[in-house]
């Protein structure tokens, strides 16, 4: 009985180091990227040169480019509509008010999730980091292993635009539409870069065992001038 009791009294403090562990890297994370937007506020740059696209900038601009089209945007549709009207055929107005109605739909899904993600990554905000850490007790990244923590925690920081002040990583963001059961839906996602050999990857992810496989099997990593390491 002794025997059983002192077994799982090492397991319990085995886990309590690993989980002390875990939440002190996540941490030192979280610190540096406040450090980091600090030193960018208090410098003297006119601009951020590390500062990623803007997934916001990135959905306007292409709905107003979709709106402008002089073939197919909704611009010259309901022109079309409001002055032709009377003598376009049925199927032609039909499909034009569908082209028109999707635009419109796809824009309030957007602006819906959109509101959501904020609302959900708004302790991150930059600005905000100094509060979040101080709770960080009452804060948990969840995933079953070391891998998915580690993404979780890197895709939290990219859509807090986090990386925007790391000059080793970048945050690359994109949208796109899918069918679904119930119907056509908006879909975000994002890619985390860190830069191979970069501060930030050396710190983080050097060495560890599921990086090394996926080096192992050319798995994760991209090519360019310089090699990256991606999580998406």
């Amino acid at each position: 009985m002794n025997s059983l009791i002192q077994s799982h009294n090492q397991k319990t403090a085995r886990l309590a180091a690993l989980c002390s562990a875990r939440r002190s890297i996540e941490l030192d994370f979280f610190t540096e990227a406040s450090n980091n937007y600090k030193s960018y506020i208090m410098g003297n740059v006119a601009f951020n040169p590390h500062e990623n696209p803007s997934l916001t900038e990135m959905v306007k601009q292409d709905f107003i480019n979709e709106a402008q089209n002089p073939e197919t945007g909704i611009i010259r549709l309901q022109t079309r509509l409001n002055i032709e009207k009377k003598s376009l055929p049925p199927t032609e107005i039909k499909q034009y008010q569908k082209q028109i109605d999707q635009y419109f739909k796809r824009l309030d899904q957007i602006i819906e999730l959109g509101g959501y993600l904020t609302a959900a990554i708004e302790p991150l905000f930059p600005d905000n980091l100094p509060i979040f850490i101080a709770n960080y007790n009452n804060i948990n990244i969840n995933g079953v292993n070391e891998r998915t923590r580690d993404r979780n925690m890197f895709m939290l920081a990219g859509w807090a635009d986090l990386f925007n002040y790391f000059s080793d990583v970048d945050a690359e963001k994109s949208y796109y539409f899918t069918q679904s059961v119930n119907g056509e839906m908006v879909v975000f996602s994002q890619k985390i870069l860190f830069k191979i050999g970069g501060k930030t990857f050396e710190k983080y992810l050097h060495k560890k065992p599921y990086v090394v496989d996926d080096f192992m099997r050319n798995k994760n990593i991209e090519k360019s001038i310089s090699r990256y390491l991606h999580v998406e």
